[in-house]
């Protein structure tokens, strides 16, 4: 479907879907959570120096053990946000080429929930795409001291309802972060010494977006390379 549009229509249309195609757009976010990963790799060391060959139980572990454990939990959280950022250049970027398409001339999803169920990675864990897995963890990350402890057994708010109900199909409960951070990995299919790979996987979802957008409005690939 051509959608006939103005010059300067078209001078942003192709500015915006050249940034949502662009890696170089995510390669520092990428850099960032590859810091990450190497600080969750020593931290990851460091834990098992103090556990010893033994191990130890939970009950029994220091303080310089639990500040470990919660250090890999936010890193691992913290490149989830990451990801999550891309994700919402990607949202405001879509929607203003809707705009500019038209709302009513066009097959572009319309709002956050419809464009992250949209071009995604199979289905991965209860009916979760990865893109929403990754904007549900950043959510989780960010919001879970909100939460009381036993939220997973009840609804939340009508803001927190949505959250909520994804962290329960990928499997999170509580507030243990390093715990619920690894669910997660596991749903990505993913470790920790993976984490620098979130970013990359919203860009290949941006990717996706990019070109669907540009056979759709009916301009040429080259225009986004």
């Amino acid at each position: 479907m051509a959608v006939i549009l103005s010059d300067q229509s078209f001078s942003t249309i192709r500015w915006l879907l050249q940034e949502l195609n662009d890696p170089f757009a995510v390669f520092p976010l990428q850099d960032v959570a590859r810091s990450l990963g190497e600080s969750i790799a020593d931290s990851e060391e460091a834990f098992r120096e103090r556990e010893g060959s033994g191990g130890v139980a939970r009950k029994y572990w220091d303080v310089p053990m639990e500040m470990l454990d919660h250090g890999i939990g936010v890193a691992i959280g913290a490149t989830f946000v990451l990801g999550q950022a891309a994700i919402t250049q990607a949202v405001s970027m879509v929607a203003q080429i809707r705009k500019l398409v038209g709302d009513d001339t066009c097959e572009i999803p319309k709002g956050k929930i419809a464009l992250l169920e949209f071009k995604a990675t199979a289905v991965l864990k209860n009916n979760l795409n990865s893109i929403i897995i990754i904007d549900t963890a950043a959510n989780y990350f960010k919001h879970y001291h909100e939460w009381p402890k036993d939220w997973h057994h009840f609804q939340g708010s009508a803001a927190q309802s949505s959250t909520m109900k994804n962290a329960k199909c990928i499997g999170l409960q509580g507030h243990d972060l390093n715990i619920n951070m690894g669910v997660v990995l596991k749903a990505l299919e993913l470790n920790t010494s993976d984490v620098f790979k979130v970013p990359m996987i919203v860009h290949a979802w941006r990717k996706r977006v990019a070109v669907y957008l540009c056979r759709k409005i009916g301009l040429p690939l080259e225009i986004i390379d």
